[in-house]
């Protein structure tokens, strides 16, 4: 069971899902994706003005420090990439 499911449960949600619990993941790009699931709760969504929603870069700043992720720049870059990847997922499935 994923940690998003483990959560959900632990909160008395059932996740329901067609996408696999299990993923393979690089070595060279897990403490990229470690981070990314760091945030899964800190993104900002827009109200009523219909702002795009997208991650909280501050709380981006805490985790790296948190996590001691070494090279920043890096880290940033790659965490805009799965960002973008997730708003676009979004942006289908709201259709």
């Amino acid at each position: 069971m994923t940690q998003a499911k483990d959560s959900a449960l632990a909160l008395g949600i059932l996740l329901v899902t067609d996408e696999p619990d299990d993923y393979e993941v690089w070595p060279e790009c897990l403490e990229s994706v470690d981070l990314f699931m760091a945030l899964r709760t800190q993104w900002h969504f827009g109200g009523l003005g219909g702002r795009a929603p997208g991650l909280d870069y501050q709380a981006l700043n805490a985790a790296m420090e948190m996590m001691g992720v070494l090279d920043r720049p890096q880290a940033f870059r790659d965490i805009r990439v799965m960002e973008g990847e997730a708003l676009k997922i979004w942006q289908e499935r709201s259709r």
